[in-house]
Order: structure tokens, then C-alpha cells, then sequence
């Protein structure tokens, strides 16, 4: 009996340490205690894991090296799951099928990259001392051999069970949780398909420049700095170009807060609540500047293995691709090679083509956790994250405009710039009290939206641009914009969801803004619906709010109700009305 309670001892002391080891990593927040009280069946199992493996010293070498490597790949589970629970509030285990790179994708520089990103050495340690002394406490906890095969199968038992009614949907509270019961949204698969055929020519182009640009800037958000902090890196990047003819779309949002969402909406105008049917039939930014003769390009320090984006984008058939796979260098932010080598990339494309050229560019510095190194030198006064990785985009836009100039393109150049979607202001270590696929306020909905028109333009496209600078407009509006300009239109029964920004667009048009779309999921869904400054913004932690947005700033006004006509929009679309469903029903399991 002694060895009983020696050994259910040891384990509350083993599941003690390594609950206290996730406070620490959380933070000490109140949340971090519903998010251990949500997961102390987890951490049971995993100390009895550790106990199973170290409670025992063997007198055999080779088995004493499988116990250390059980220690060791305890170690490493445990720092995962608090890098996992520090960013994202969950576990590994219940985020793994929405992630856009699996096991089987990861290649070594690919998992130093995410490492870098995410575990940091405070984790680290923290996670090693955890099971280092879970260990020991196996160790003085002498138990009967059958104790902790018992304790293992009612641990996980426990967690079965309680992942099994956390799934469960909750209890209608009232009407409108009993009309929001549509089931999650269907999933598919980024695919290869060739799309050139539903596109045709329509007329002679409103006009033709020699050259089309449209650079996506990851996490670039409206306002977001410059690398001196103050100067908004939208300012920078028109007084970099010394051009006129530059307009900003300060009332801009994005089609979602997920990349894997949002470039491919922005590169085929497909709405991010329409369906994976319609995006994979959609044609390509670039097929529309392929029709009229353009010679294509995609240029970009990201690797496309992750998200299918390789096999997604095999459809555009580029006539040039460069990617993180081309440039064949060492990860320096997540996923990515140095953005610098990606904008001299473009820079000698530039130099070297005399025809008609469209280019795209996808840069990745101001992601998460910001680019701090590159060949492009950083100045030595410049610590702060962001800013550094602001001054690597400020460097290669300069680059970019000084090659266009040098090859006489500038002038007659139209240029797009936008990011996919804001950012949160990260703060490298801090635990994050909501991640950005889980909400659309703090300038996540807001992205960067630049563009500058040929000096000769016609004089209608010109109004129209300067009449939309503070209309509601959206990345979605990229292609069509593009369609409208090159005299094109889609066919075989497709229609834009957006609109030309050549031509006014309506004042009371409604965008929409998802994290979750048929190509994409995740753990936790998030909706935004706007209409002229007006916002409606959901997200699973306190539901659906009304806001305003100047142009500045986002200002809540007040909870929205089924009445308000951005909810009724929302609840009239079969996407939309599932993803309010979602939000409801996990809204309703929260601890």
C-alpha cells in the first residue's frame, strides 16, 4: 500500500511541475489557468509518461540510452507544446490538422526556422527543468510495477473523454445560437488547374503600361512604421519612388487575416466566404497580363512548400518563378530566405527585360518574428524588431524604383503595393492574449494599400482612383481592377465579387473579411463584415461587435445584434452564417 501512495504522490507532484512550468510560460495570467484547468488530463498523461520511462534505472547500457532519448524526446514535447500553448493558447495536438506544414513537409531548415520563431530560451529552460524534475520524483516515488500502467490508462482515458465533450456542440441559449447550428465549413485543397480559359478579351485596354507591378508585403498593415518609428512606412515608400501619382486606400480591408487565405483571394479577386470551386476556376493576376502580352514573373523570399501554395501556384505558369527553393539559402525569418536577395532578384528582372513585363513580388521581412539580419546593411541604431525588418523593405523598394528608373520603366509603371492583412505589434517572448487568426481588430483588418498610376493615365481612371481613396475598398478589388484596365472579363459564368478601382465603387458596398475558408481552417474562426467606416467584427472570445473605423483608428461602439444589417448579411450567406456558428458554438465551451 505504501507503494501506492508513493506512487499517486509522485504523480500530483510530477502533474504540479508541470502545470506550474505552463504558468510561468503563460505568463501568470488569468487565462493561463483556464488553459491548464482545460488541459490537466493532458499534463497527467505526460507526466506519467515521463515516470514510466525514468522511474527505474536500468543496469543495461542500451537501455539506459532509450530512457535518456525518452527524456530527451519529453523535452523536446514539453517545448513544443508550451511554444504551441505560449502563441496560439492550445496544444499541438489540437492544432495539427489545421496547420498549413505538416511532419511529412518540414525539412531541417524549415523546423529551425519555426523554432527560431516561436521557442525561445526561456522556454527552453523552463521546459528542460519541468521534466528534468518530474524525472527525479519518479525516481524517489517507489511504486508497485502496476501503478503507473494504471495511472497512464486513466490519464488518457480522462483526456478522451474530455476531448470528446469539447468537441460536442453546446447547448442552445436561445434563438439565434439555434439558427447558428449549420455545421463547420466544408474543407478542400489548394489544386494545379489552368485557368486561361475563363477569362476573355473584351475591346481594346483602357490603357496598357510597360510595365505592371503588384508587390505583397506580409503583415504590412495600414499604418504600419518605418524604421524610424514614427514616419508611416506608406510615406516612406512614395518619397523612395520620387514619383507623383501615388494613391493610398486608407479605408482598405483584407480579404482574411490568414496569408494562406488572403494571397490567394488578392490573386484571383475571389472572395474569401465564396467557394474553393470558384477559386481554383478563377483566373490568375498574371493570366490576365498574359492575354495582352505581358510577359509574367513571381518573384519571392518564401518558400511555396507550405499551404499547397507550390501546387496552387504551378496553375498561374509563370514564364519566370523564384523562389526561397531558387535562391537555395538558409531560412532567416519563418519560412523565408533574406528579402533583400528576392528584391535584386527583381531588380536584374527589371534591368534585363525590354518587353511589356507584369511581376509579382511577395515579400515576408515584417512577418512574424521580424527579418534582423541581411546582406542589404542595417543601420547600428536601428534595434527595435520591426524596424529593422522596415528598413530591409525600404531598402529593396528603393532598389526596385532605382532599376525601374534606370531602365526608363518608372514612368510609365503602374505599381501596386499591399499586404495581405495587418499585425499585432508582436513583442518577441510575451505570451499573445489572442493570435491574429483570432480576431480582426487591432489593425489586422486594416492592411497597406498603395498604388501608383502611369504619369500619362487617362484622365476618367485618375478621377475615379482619387474619388476611392477613402471609399470602402478591398484586396479582392486587385483583379478585377487589373481585368478592367486590360480591357477583359471573365467568362464561362464567373463574376467578380469585387470591384475596379479604375471606376467608382458603390458607397454602400459590403466587404468580408474570414480566417477560415473552404481552403483553410482553424482551431478558432473570426468574421468581419464592413460597409463604409462601419465594422463588424466576431471573433470567439465576447462575439460580434459594432465598430467604426476613420480611417485611423478601429472604435467599438456596442455588442451587434441579429437586427443589425451587417449581422443580417452575414446571416444570409451560407459561408458566412457557418463560420457565426462556429464562433457561437465555441464561444459556448469556453471554460
Amino acid at each position: 500500500m505504501t507503494g501506492w501512495w508513493s506512487a499517486l504522490g509522485g504523480l500530483l507532484c510530477a502533474v504540479a511541475v508541470l502545470a506550474l512550468s505552463w504558468l510561468v510560460a503563460l505568463g501568470l495570467s488569468t487565462s493561463s489557468f483556464d488553459v491548464i484547468i482545460g488541459h490537466a488530463s493532458y499534463l497527467a498523461l505526460l507526466a506519467v509518461a515521463i515516470c514510466l520511462v525514468w522511474r527505474s534505472p536500468s543496469r543495461y547500457l542500451a537501455v539506459r540510452f532509450l530512457q535518456m532519448a525518452g527524456i530527451v524526446a519529453a523535452s523536446i514535447v514539453v517545448l513544443v507544446d508550451l511554444g504551441f500553448l505560449r502563441f496560439f493558447k492550445a496544444p499541438l495536438w489540437t492544432l495539427y490538422d489545421d496547420l498549413p506544414v505538416r511532419f511529412t513537409d518540414l525539412t531541417l531548415s524549415a523546423l529551425m526556422s519555426y523554432l527560431s520563431a516561436y521557442i525561445t530560451a526561456g522556454l527552453a529552460v523552463t521546459a528542460l527543468a519541468s521534466v528534468a524534475i518530474t524525472a527525479a520524483i519518479a525516481r524517489t516515488a517507489k511504486a508497485a510495477v502496476i501503478v503507473w500502467p494504471i495511472a497512464t490508462v486513466g490519464a488518457f482515458t480522462i483526456l478522451a473523454l474530455g476531448g470528446a465533450a469539447s468537441v460536442a456542440p453546446g447547448a442552445a441559449r436561445g434563438p439565434l445560437d439555434a439558427a447558428l447550428m449549420a455545421p463547420d465549413p466544408p474543407r478542400a485543397t489548394l489544386q494545379t488547374t489552368r485557368r486561361t480559359s475563363t477569362v476573355v478579351l473584351d475591346g481594346a485596354p483602357r490603357f496598357e503600361p510597360k510595365t505592371i507591378i503588384l508587390a505583397i508585403v506580409e503583415s504590412a498593415g495600414r499604418d504600419i512604421p518605418s524604421s524610424d518609428g514614427r514616419t508611416p512606412l506608406h510615406e516612406r515608400i512614395v518619397a523612395l519612388s520620387g514619383m507623383p501619382g501615388w494613391v493610398r486606400f486608407d479605408n482598405a480591408v483584407t480579404p482574411s487575416n490568414a496569408t494562406d487565405v488572403s494571397i490567394p483571394a488578392i490573386v484571383t479577386g475571389t472572395g474569401s466566404h465564396e467557394s474553393a470551386a470558384k477559386l481554383q476556376s478563377m483566373p490568375f493576376v498574371s493570366d490576365l497580363a498574359r492575354l495582352r502580352g505581358y510577359r509574367t514573373a513571381f518573384i519571392t523570399s518564401s518558400t511555396l512548400r507550405w499551404a499547397n501554395f507550390d501546387s496552387f501556384f504551378a496553375g498561374a505558369d509563370f514564364d519566370v518563378v523564384k523562389s526561397a527553393e531558387t535562391f537555395r539559402l538558409p531560412f532567416i525569418n519563418d519560412q523565408t530566405v533574406d528579402d533583400a536577395v528576392a528584391f535584386r532578384a527583381v531588380a536584374d528582372l527589371v534591368a534585363g527585360e525590354s518587353g511589356k513585363l507584369f511581376l509579382m513580388l511577395y515579400t515576408n521581412s515584417l512577418h512574424w518574428p521580424f527579418q534582423q539580419t541581411s546582406v542589404a546593411p542595417i543601420p547600428g541604431g536601428i534595434s527595435d524588431r520591426r524596424s529593422r525588418a522596415a528598413h530591409i523593405q525600404e531598402t529593396g523598394f528603393a532598389s526596385l524604383f532605382e532599376a525601374l528608373r534606370r531602365s526608363g520603366r518608372l514612368d510609365d509603371a503602374l505599381i501596386l503595393v499591399i499586404g495581405d492583412h495587418g499585425e499585432f505589434a508582436f513583442r518577441r517572448g510575451a505570451p499573445q492574449p489572442l493570435t491574429r487568426l483570432e480576431t480582426f481588430e487591432s489593425g489586422v483588418l486594416s492592411p497597406l494599400l498603395l498604388m501608383r498610376i502611369p504619369t500619362h493615365s487617362p484622365p476618367d481612371a485618375t478621377e475615379a482612383l482619387a474619388a476611392n481613396a477613402h471609399r470602402l475598398v478591398s484586396g479582392i478589388d486587385i483583379a478585377p481592377s487589373l481585368a478592367d484596365l486590360l480591357g477583359l472579363r471573365l467568362s464561362n459564368g464567373l463574376s467578380y465579387e469585387g470591384h475596379s478601382l479604375f471606376r467608382p465603387v458603390p458607397a454602400d458596398r459590403i466587404a468580408v473579411s474570414t480566417s477560415v475558408a473552404e481552403w483553410r481552417s482553424w482551431r478558432r474562426a473570426a468574421l468581419a463584415v464592413a460597409r463604409g467606416e462601419e465594422r463588424m467584427t466576431c471573433r470567439t472570445e465576447d462575439l460580434c461587435h459594432l465598430s467604426r473605423d476613420d480611417g485611423r483608428t478601429l472604435t467599438r461602439l456596442r455588442r451587434a445584434e441579429p437586427g443589425d444589417a451587417l449581422f443580417a448579411a452575414a446571416l444570409a450567406h451560407p459561408h458566412l452564417r457557418a463560420v457565426l456558428g462556429k464562433i457561437h458554438r465555441d464561444h459556448a465551451r469556453q471554460p
